[in-house]
């Protein structure tokens, strides 16, 4: 009999590719191994919404997912919103939405093991003791695979909570994080050992991707940029880059941090409209990325393409930082390709693929050892 497995993971919350696409390759990663997975749907509600209830409806409530991850995301991505929704849909099979945990204990009742991850859903700043799977009957068998721990806070600020994650910890039956930094943390607030593993975006090569990719969008060689903090700070760089490479056609995808960008550039031009699958494409085709995202670097990475990484320039937030990016670039010997605007890059050497795949092939080993330990234990 095919084991049930219950997802709990940050989907599709607003207009996050990285987010999106990671509890997609959990949920196929799970049906790969012969499981019968779905991804809960819980979301606890916050002050600053207008409706503090559940609707009391599966249809009200998904209308109303909808317009608040578009009130999230900014009226104008009402297209890639769309998008995802479509994407989500047809691709991930999902629960009703859980705004408590008695809701999402009902939605795995049937379940034999629940697994947590990936993303940050371990992050301090927004402690939920259900991403820690601090929930169901105790028989349940609870594994996280690969959540993130945001290391860029100050820990004294935040005892309280690491105090809080450390109760939660004891119910695990089997413990992973994705960066090196999230095992440090992990023994330090708890004593407990946990495995590093791939991000599950990672364990997907990219013959799995290609399938839900979209057509090729760009036809001329082209530097993409996903970039989620403020893209004036990099300009000159990524300029810079793309007439060393002999690039003459510059992109970037759309974000928050950068929809009233392009009336100020003359060199980087704006798309609109990207979903999931444009996302991948974009990645895919590109002759080289520029970025500050996790995912964009993973995607980067699993279709063997030149990219440079950099550290997100933006206001105050308890979500930035770089430690993210540097992890996966340690485990895979890529540190050079994390750069700053006085690094010369005319100087660095295109990637050695056949190096980098070796060593992604032996974490997936890994991680799919570890996952596969943990579902038969």
């Amino acid at each position: 009999m095919r084991k049930k497995i219950g997802i709990f993971t940050w989907c599709n919350r607003g207009v996050n590719y990285g987010q999106t696409l990671q509890a997609f390759a959990m949920y196929r990663i799970m049906c790969k191994m012969g499981c019968q997975a779905k991804l809960i749907q819980y979301r606890k509600r916050i002050e600053e919404e207008p409706v503090n209830h559940d609707l009391g409806n599966p249809y009200a409530n998904s209308i109303y997912e909808f317009f608040w991850g578009l009130y999230r995301a900014g009226s104008d991505f009402w297209k890639e919103k769309i998008k995802f929704n479509i994407f989500t849909k047809r691709y991930i099979k999902t629960s009703a939405f859980c705004y408590d945990k008695q809701k999402a204990e009902r939605e795995i009742e049937d379940c034999d093991a629940i697994v947590c991850g990936s993303d940050q859903i371990w992050n301090p700043a927004s402690f939920d003791p259900v991403y820690f799977l601090n929930l169901g009957k105790e028989s349940l068998k609870r594994i996280s695979y690969a959540p993130s721990i945001n290391d860029d806070i100050d820990f004294e600020k935040k005892k309280h909570i690491y105090r809080r994650m450390s109760d939660c910890l004891k119910r695990m039956d089997a413990l992973s994080v994705r960066e090196d930094i999230g095992v440090t943390i992990i023994e330090k607030i708890s004593g407990f050992h946990a495995v590093q593993v791939l991000d599950p975006t990672l364990l997907l090569p990219c013959t799995e991707w290609d399938k839900v990719a979209s057509k090729r969008l760009l036809h001329k060689p082209y530097l993409i940029c996903y970039v989620l903090g403020e893209i004036a700070q990099q300009e000159e760089t990524i300029v810079r880059i793309a007439k060393e490479r002999g690039i003459s056609n510059i992109y970037f995808i759309n974000t928050r941090n950068t929809q009233n960008y392009q009336k100020q550039s003359k060199e980087l031009k704006e798309l609109k409209g990207i979903g999931p699958k444009e996302f991948v494409s974009l990645i895919k085709y590109a002759d080289v990325v520029f970025t500050d995202s996790f995912h964009a670097t993973a995607f980067s990475i699993n279709y063997q393409k030149e990219f440079f990484a950099f550290r997100r320039y933006q206001m105050a937030t308890e979500y930035g930082g770089a430690s993210r990016i540097q992890s996966i670039l340690r485990l895979l010997q890529l540190e050079e390709r994390f750069i700053d605007a006085k690094t010369e890059t005319s100087f660095i050497k295109l990637i050695d693929y056949n190096k980098v795949s070796n060593r992604l092939n032996q974490e997936r080993k890994k991680s799919y050892h570890f996952l596969k330990e943990a579902l038969n234990d």
